[in-house]
């Protein structure tokens, strides 16, 4: 059986975030593709043939890398919406609840 771990880490490079991070998007693309194999040699086909089809379904590796880490950005807020609208938006609302409270 393949080692998909090296498979994974050779095609994949590094994703530029901590290692504990690229260790488990490691196991986890690894995992599926090990589960891809074994599905494809219990029907029956033959290792190098259950290799190329599982490698196939992987994709283009760049493209997926791409994927991986603009996945793991979008979560993060930008810096202009951190230093210039979030404390924006508290002022207009606080000044509006003082308003308010004057009136």
């Amino acid at each position: 059986m393949p080692d998909w771990h090296a498979h994974v880490r050779d095609h994949l490079g590094s994703l530029c975030r901590a290692q504990a991070e690229e260790e488990e998007v490691t196991d986890e693309l690894a995992g599926h593709l090990e589960e891809c194999y074994v599905a494809l040699r219990a029907n029956g086909i033959p290792e190098e043939e259950a290799f190329a089809q599982t490698c196939a379904r992987a994709g283009k590796w760049e493209e997926l890398r791409r994927g991986i880490v603009s996945a793991k950005q979008e979560g993060t807020m930008s810096v202009r919406v951190r230093q210039i609208w979030v404390p924006g938006l508290v002022t207009l609302l606080s000044s509006y609840i003082v308003l308010a409270l004057l009136q």
